[in-house]
């Protein structure tokens, strides 16, 4: 299967109706979520926030916790 992301509106419309769409959602937003894991990985958090996940991730944790690698894991759960 292509990237998720590269794949234009046809594309997706036809994988929708080829699978649950629930399915669909899951795969890009895994995705997602192996993205923000890869920033975190190869950057500094901090650097990683600034890049337009700060207010998302706050809205679900305390500040002392977002400096935690392991609350990012923690936070796929909620997918």
């Amino acid at each position: 299967m292509e990237h998720p992301l590269d794949l234009d509106m046809e594309q997706v419309l036809v994988l929708v109706m080829e699978q649950d769409l629930v399915l669909v959602m899951v795969q890009v937003l895994d995705l997602v979520m192996e993205q923000v894991l890869d920033w975190v990985m190869e950057e500094s958090l901090d650097l990683v926030l600034a890049k337009g996940l700060k207010g998302f991730y706050n809205d679900k944790f305390e500040p002392e916790q977002i400096n935690s690698v392991r609350h990012l894991v923690e936070y796929k759960s909620y997918f």
